[in-house]
């Protein structure tokens, strides 16, 4: 194997993800290359950039220092990698730790450090004052920065008066995600990532902007702190252009959804995501919340006919909202004859899907409604394709808004869904009888047959036939 390749590859293996655990240590890894052969040993044993990428502290916690000096002289000059995991570690290396982060702070590429807010000892106070420390030192290398519960738990608000982020100077910085703190972002033009978690302080929106101004790259947003307009912007015009953004992330924090996606304009074809908890009793206000939410969104495009593709789906109680390119890999139903076909007319066809299947409050199918309300009073009349799964045996105790969002949808051909799903559609069609509900649809695909009441199939084709409105074709997918 060539030295440079096998070098990437030992790289590779053995770099630590600032965002993600290892469950195996990087210096074990290591360890298990070096006794491949003797030229990956001599490869191990005398690459700075391959002992930089692997300082985990979890695993480096030793009596005597002789170790974690000898890592350290390995490393060179190379950028380091550096992963603090404090979680249920009685043995951390404090000291080693500080020497890193005051001595070597300039190095590091990225940093990772973790500790939960239900410790408040010592260590971890002491800990948190050495992060806090370096967050306002420049940081000409760093790349990557997580920091998590970075407040004492008896701390309140008073974390939201930080100072300038790394002084205004981290020129690499592209990814940032912090939790426990709100510091202000000056200078941080390279950002791409920017996660914002702790959801016991608010975020006034003022503030906020000012911050997302600062970062015209921005691609991903998520936030999970309160928004507040103690002092907002009064109109539209105060609203953030982050021509990059991607994906907007909004956690827990129902009310501030509308707020949020009124003021930032995100790129064409961001995806907007709202993460709620799941309740028992959905109140009208919170889907009206909800629905205002995804509106706004959709003020942010001139026009609907111009969008590809809308996507909505549930997974795990995490109910998801964006649109994308019409012909998109991950969405398997793309790969029939007919939509390439529409594809290479290049008309625009939008594609809603709504799968609810794993959502744990089944009776109010409340995300569903929010969007189904918001979407109900656009222009629809380019959606040929439907995709609607629901749990088995959901039982909605109110159907009016999905019926008016149904009614908005006179144009589609294809519904991709499941039995439980038919049954739903049939009880909507009886319960508001004197409209027809989908009078375009002429076939109609099974994502499963394992699902809902075996006669539900036999029972929707004839119920469509009965009513003038006959299903023409049907496809089980395997």
């Amino acid at each position: 194997m060539p030295v440079t390749f096998r070098e990437k590859s030992l790289i590779v293996e053995s770099d630590n993800d600032s965002e993600l655990l290892r469950e195996t240590a990087p210096l074990i890894t290591l360890q298990h290359m070096s006794q491949v052969c003797r030229g990956w040993r001599d490869q191990v044993i005398n690459s700075p950039s391959l002992w930089a990428s692997s300082i985990d502290l979890t695993f480096m916690d030793q009596r005597t220092p002789y170790w974690r000096d000898e890592v350290i002289r390995r490393t060179g000059n190379a950028c380091l990698t550096v992963v603090a995991d404090m979680r249920d570690q009685d043995n951390f290396p404090l000291d080693f730790f500080e020497d890193l982060i005051l001595v070597h702070w300039e190095r590091i590429r990225k940093l990772h450090f973790v500790v939960t807010k239900l410790d408040n000892n010592v260590l971890t106070t002491r800990a948190r004052a050495i992060i806090l420390s370096a967050l306002r030192r420049p940081a000409p290398n760093l790349e990557s920065c997580t920091a998590v519960a970075l407040h004492e738990p008896s701390d309140e608000a008073s974390t939201a008066n930080f100072s300038i982020l790394f002084s205004g100077d981290a020129p690499r910085l592209r990814s940032f995600i912090l939790h426990g703190s709100m510091p202000k972002f000056t200078g941080l033009t390279n950002i791409r990532k920017l996660l914002l978690f702790d959801g016991h302080f608010n975020l006034d929106i003022n503030s906020l902007l000012n911050c997302l101004r600062c970062m015209p790259k921005l691609e991903e947003l998520a936030i999970e702190s309160k928004i507040t307009r103690r002092s907002g912007p009064d109109n539209d015009h105060h609203a953030v252009r982050l021509p990059r953004l991607n994906t907007i992330t909004v956690y827990t924090t129902t009310n501030s959804l509308p707020l949020l996606v009124r003021y930032i304009i995100p790129a064409a074809g961001c995806r907007l995501i709202s993460v709620g908890q799941q309740f028992d009793t959905v109140s009208d206000r919170r889907i009206a919340s909800h629905a205002l939410a995804y509106s706004n969104f959709f003020r942010t495009y001139t026009s609907l006919r111009d969008i590809g593709y809308i996507s909505y789906h549930i997974e795990h109680g995490l109910p998801t909202f964006g649109h994308e390119p019409f012909v998109d890999l991950r969405v398997q139903c793309c790969d029939s004859p007919e939509y390439h076909n529409m594809h290479a007319t290049e008309h625009h066809h939008v594609f809603i899907e709504s799968d609810v299947s794993l959502q744990r409050n089944r009776n109010k199918l409340s995300s569903l409604y929010a969007v189904a309300q918001a979407l109900s009073q656009c222009d629809l009349s380019s959606v040929t394709f439907l995709h609607l799964v629901l749990e088995e045996n959901t039982i909605p105790t109110s159907c009016t808004q999905f019926h008016a969002f149904l009614l908005a949808l006179p144009f589609v051909e294809t519904l991709r869904t499941d039995l439980s799903t038919l049954q739903f559609l049939i009880d909507i069609q009886s319960t508001f009888s004197d409209t027809i509900v989908l009078p375009g649809l002429m076939t109609v695909r099974l994502t499963t047959t394992g699902n809902g009441r075996k006669g539900a199939l036999r029972d929707f084709m004839i119920y469509r036939q009965s009513i003038g409105f006959p299903i023409q074709l049907v496809d089980i997918e395997d």
